[in-house]
């Protein structure tokens, strides 16, 4: 309802008594890259991915972040461990469609 301290005191608090639950570091996440705060952001994924490998919307997330830090590699291996996990994933597979070129110097 657009309270976003309500909402990152609610996923500071979920953190709390379960920092083994992925989905509220990613969650958190996703408030503090809203929030134009990309190191935050990308600690909250990184911890997401620590608890759940497997997390492809956290491996997403990193690569839009590494991608508009300018980070095309990083942005690029981000992309790529989601598509290990969810081969179809739209959002990865246009990211790397994008990125290729650029860090590899080839067409996809």
């Amino acid at each position: 309802a657009e309270d976003l301290e309500g909402a990152r005191d609610a996923f500071d608090r979920a953190i709390a008594l379960k920092p083994d639950y992925a989905e509220a570091w990613n969650r958190r996440a996703v408030l503090f890259f809203n929030d134009g705060k990309f190191d935050e952001a990308v600690a909250d994924l990184e911890s997401a991915i620590q608890n759940e490998p497997r997390h492809f919307g956290a491996w997403i997330g990193l690569g839009m972040i590494f991608e508009s830090s300018e980070e095309p590699a990083a942005a690029l291996l981000a992309y790529r461990k989601a598509l290990e996990v969810h081969p179809f994933a739209a959002a990865a597979k246009q990211g790397e469609a994008r990125l290729i070129p650029q860090v590899e110097g080839r067409a996809l």
